[in-house]
């Protein structure tokens, strides 16, 4: 079978690699090139943006940094919190009028184990989260958190099973008093036996899942997470009416890794691979009956590599090509088996196109299998009438197949909401550029005969090497007409301007990089959305 269905959570991160250098002494960050083609951009000036606070407020602005300020993660988990809180007490007044209130505690906690355990299991359900997020639903939820309150469930039923747990061992205390040993009470039960064990499982699963085992020793993470098996079944043999709160959750996820396995054996033809500078691997594919949209993921697989490790990818082809590709750096050992598997003939950093046309290898095994697609934050730009996309190194590839479906709409005539966008890439070598050169170019001839829709912005954060001066006027590091700036991005500023010419609005930030700083960025988003009549909606990225 295909070992990819049992792990809820696979992944070598793709922006591992990226973290922005301190801005060098001298620079500027608050460079904007100022050449004639850029006078649609926007100027510097020390307009505030922030509304008075001595102005009363009405009650749509009361409203307005109420939404703000309590975000959909906020609402979600405390709705779950209560839940939580509800079960405590409704099964501890049940068991309160017995001799020994300890018995009361531990069953109040288990009860929470009922409910939390079988949770653990929906946020990875990343089919059904995706079907989801396509209903009226959308709104509703923090879709892209979904890893996130996976963890948070994670860590809070090890809290809640030592409370559990605690409780009982007191409780068995009380039982020497009833002539009952603790060692029997502990040990000579179904209940007491399996309890244990249970403890001793989740040790395994959760010291082997922080993110430094997951990313060094990937193989450990992945073994040990395949004890979740021995949780669940471990569960239903401790608590009698387990199997109640785990029948739905359970039959979700076995319709989801039969879709995966089913989809998984499906045939892939790698077309072509390129390895571009930066050590970046472009792959382009074609599989039959596979429809996506721009900004979703897929998870790799190379049965040659490892048979049950997949890796999640962002698609940075549109769907209005007749092909899929994806651009992986290369800096993990999975990724870099994976180019020495497709290409062994190039060695080093250069520039090279293999023609491949293959879907399997001498051995017969599959070169490349593909699961997928799945919902990511970006595929909700074109639900805005202006986004701003800002991507750091490799993190840039959601934003491709954005840009580049948005060309071939324009191109169609077709009616779209999204009509502007401000792009930012930011990255340390001017080389990573290269890469993504085609299709800014690209992008920049369009706006000639169209208009100016996309505000191109690139930032280079390392070392400044010398580059001959270009002879046609383009930037000599991007070779596009679009000025590279050097330094980090002052994006409290340019967030400031951006609200100045899109007042009263509804803006889209999609952010794929380093955590650093999004943090900053999601903190900034809620601070001009409180201040201004502007609303910032901030989207991230996550695997």
């Amino acid at each position: 079978g295909d070992n990819q269905i049992l792990t809820p959570l696979l992944s070598e991160d793709p922006q591992n690699d990226i973290f922005i250098e301190r801005q060098h002494e001298g620079e500027d960050d608050d460079h904007i090139p100022t050449e004639p083609q850029f006078r649609d951009r926007l100027e510097i000036n020390e307009r505030s943006t922030k509304a008075s606070s001595d102005s009363p407020r009405t009650w749509l602005q009361l409203s307005k940094e109420l939404t703000a300020s309590i975000s959909l993660n906020f609402i979600v988990i405390s709705v779950w919190a209560l839940i939580n809180v509800i079960l405590f007490f409704q099964n501890f007044a049940k068991y309160y009028d017995r001799p020994n209130v300890w018995v009361a505690f531990a069953k109040g906690f288990g009860q929470m184990l009922n409910f939390d355990c079988p949770l653990l299991l929906i946020p990875i359900l990343r089919n059904v989260l995706t079907t989801l997020r396509n209903t009226f639903l959308h709104n509703y939820f923090p879709w892209d958190s979904n890893i996130s309150f996976h963890r948070y469930l994670a860590w809070t039923i090890v809290v809640i099973g030592v409370l559990h747990a605690v409780a009982h061992y007191f409780d068995y205390i009380y039982g020497k008093h009833r002539g009952i040993s603790e060692w029997h009470e502990g040990m000579g039960t179904l209940a007491g036996l399996t309890g244990h064990m249970i403890s001793i499982t989740m040790i395994f699963i959760f010291t082997t899942a922080h993110i430094v085992v997951k990313r060094y020793h990937f193989n450990l993470f992945y073994l040990c997470h395949q004890l979740f098996i021995v949780f669940y079944f471990l569960l239903l043999l401790h608590g009698p009416v387990f199997w109640a709160w785990f029948l739905a959750p359970a039959l979700l996820y076995l319709a989801e890794i039969i879709l995966r396995a089913y989809r998984g054996k499906e045939t892939t033809l790698i077309t072509q691979v390129k390895t571009q500078p930066s050590q970046v691997l472009e792959i382009h594919m074609k599989k039959t009956k596979f429809n996506f949209v721009p900004g979703q993921y897929v998870y790799l697989n190379c049965p040659n590599i490892a048979p049950y490790e997949w890796h999640p990818f962002t698609l940075t082809s549109s769907p209005e090509q007749d092909f899929l590709s994806v651009h992986i750096r290369c800096v993990g050992p999975w990724t870099r088996e994976l180019r020495a598997h497709l290409c062994p003939q190039v060695v080093g950093d250069t520039c090279e196109v293999v023609e491949i046309n293959k879907s399997r290898g001498p051995d017969g095994k599959s070169l490349l299998r593909i699961d997928g697609p799945f919902g990511s934050a970006s595929e909700d730009a074109f639900r805005f009438n202006t986004a701003i996309l800002i991507g750091a190194g490799i993190g840039v590839t959601p934003f491709a197949s954005v840009l580049k479906s948005m060309i071939f709409r324009m191109r169609r005539h077709d009616r779209m909401v999204l009509q502007k966008v401000y792009f930012y890439w930011i990255c340390r070598e001017y080389t990573a550029f290269e890469w993504f050169r085609e299709l800014l170019q690209e992008i920049e001839t369009e706006m000639h005969r169209r208009g100016y829709f996309v505000e191109i912005n690139i930032y280079l954060t390392g070392d400044r090497k010398h580059v001959e001066a270009s002879t046609n006027g383009v930037d000599p590091y991007t070779q596009l007409n679009a000025v590279t700036n050097f330094g980090r991005p002052d994006f409290e500023l340019l967030f400031g301007k951006i609200v100045e010419r899109h007042s009263t609005a509804e803006i889209g930030i999609f952010y794929c990089g380093p955590e650093e700083l999004s943090r900053k960025l999601k903190v900034l988003c809620r601070e001009v959305s409180l201040e201004t009549k502007t609303k910032l909606v901030f989207h991230k990225e996550n695997f």
